[in-house]
């Protein structure tokens, strides 16, 4: 049984494969992303990895508590901050939202005021020590201005 379940999830992935190499292929078959989205997710797939890389993601928010390991591997190669176990995320947000991501503190904060993100980037320029760039690397935070980000 188990071996099934490797291959059924293998075959999940090529398929995932293949779809996004059409859509890349075929970009009018795609729907346009905006400019530096926050890509929340269920999963992340290698479809997401693919075809949303070209919209340069500046943040993923994952709905399952833990990636598994594969889903780190692709986190990795996004070089995003990224935040997991965001239960309710698809009720509370809407395309055309903005939103502010901390994966160090594991925070979304959906549609923040410019007070919001002052406060944000004050605070992690306290922490830090110096001023806090507005998209940093891997695991750091993906700090907007109003309508950089959009879900």
């Amino acid at each position: 049984k188990s071996g099934d379940d490797f291959l059924i999830a293998r075959a999940r992935t090529l398929e995932q494969l293949c779809d996004a190499l059409v859509a890349i292929a075929m970009p009018d078959a795609t729907p346009a992303l905006p400019a530096k989205p926050v890509l929340l997710v269920q999963r992340l797939t290698i479809y997401d990895l693919l075809v949303a890389a070209r919209a340069q993601p500046v943040a993923v928010v994952m709905i399952e508590a833990e990636p598994e390991p594969h889903e780190r591997a692709l986190l990795d190669l996004l070089a995003v901050p990224a935040i997991g176990d965001v239960g309710h995320a698809f009720r509370w947000t809407s395309p055309d939202d903005v939103g502010l991501v901390d994966a160090d503190s594991g925070l979304l904060l959906l549609n923040p005021s410019r007070a919001d993100i002052a406060a944000f980037r004050a605070a992690n320029r306290n922490v830090a020590g110096s001023a806090v760039p507005s998209d940093s690397g891997p695991g750091g935070d993906a700090t907007p201005s109003p309508g950089d980000i959009e879900i």
